[in-house]
């Protein structure tokens, strides 16, 4: 009768014979980590969308018509004088320093979707306030300033939600979605508003509640009719008591935006997602023609 072969057998044989046995296991081994490594290092070598901009980490509790840095004007009306803070025209807001993060984009590419966090505060008694806005990337310009790409240099209309409706609140937070809006290396993206003036409820526009107050960052602003769109440019050295270009510092606009590059990136943005441009073929050759 013979012995029964153990579960487990131990090794009792060592040196050459073993040799083989144990490379054989860590050749799998081997061959098995590089599997791991190829599914688990895809992502990564792929990893193509990032986000820039504020961290959204303090609540909005500024607004754009009371809390910009312009001088204002003083108007007599009878019986008393109105301080009007600035014109509410067309406003384009960007973060030009951050206490934390970065406020230009780290890559070029497509920005395909912008957290802002605020509302539209609607006056008392008043109309519902204008809530059509924009997003926009800005190219850099000596001096601090910055322009506006023309074309596609503005997203489509969107709309931001009115504080105190549905509970919206400076703590609530929207994302939107541009449409194939690029963006290069080192741009801003700023909000840009129509102003929503109103002589009698909003003279300085709509108070736009998307600023926090947070010490160390510095957000750019820009007020005047009809100057905020393509093409547009945004001077330091443009700036009058009621309307232009100020820096107001310890002031952060509350907006980060999500940045795709490469297989996450439209073509037109310069990824690869989506149809290629065709080819040209060979040039026709049309004979004369007779009637």
């Amino acid at each position: 009768m013979t012995n029964p072969v153990p579960a487990t057998t131990p090794d009792r044989v060592r040196g050459s014979r073993q040799a083989p046995s144990r490379r054989r296991r860590r050749l799998s081994l081997l061959i098995l980590g590089g599997v791991t490594l190829a599914l688990t290092g895809a992502p990564a070598s792929q990893a193509a969308v990032t986000s820039f901009g504020s961290p959204l980490g303090v609540p909005a509790t500024l607004d754009t018509a009371n809390n910009l840095s312009y001088a204002g004007t003083d108007i007599p009306i009878p019986g008393k004088v109105v301080h009007v803070n600035h014109d509410g025209a067309d406003t384009a807001l960007w973060n030009a320093r951050l206490a934390s993060g970065a406020p230009t984009a780290p890559a070029s590419g497509q920005l395909t979707a912008v957290k802002l966090e605020g509302c539209a505060q609607a006056a008392e008694g008043g109309p519902a306030p204008l809530t059509q806005i924009h997003f926009q990337d800005l190219v850099p310009t000596p001096g601090g300033g910055a322009r506006v790409p023309n074309p596609g240099g503005s997203s489509q209309a969107f709309d931001i939600p009115i504080c105190g409706v549905a509970g919206v609140s400076g703590t609530t937070i929207t994302t939107y979605q541009p449409t194939n809006l690029c963006v290069r290396q080192g741009d801003y993206i700023d909000l840009n508003t129509e102003g929503g003036f109103d002589s009698t409820y909003y003279p300085s526009g709509v108070p736009y509640r998307v600023i926090g107050s947070v010490a160390g960052s510095v957000m750019n602003s820009f007020v005047r009719h009809n100057a905020t769109g393509n093409g547009s440019q945004f001077s330091p050295s443009d700036t009058t008591n009621h309307d232009g270009f100020a820096a107001n510092p310890d002031r952060e606009l509350m907006l980060q935006g999500t940045l795709a590059t490469g297989p996450d990136a439209s073509v037109g943005c310069g990824g690869t997602r989506g149809p290629k441009a065709p080819v040209p073929g060979p040039p026709i050759s049309i004979p004369n023609q007779t009637d």
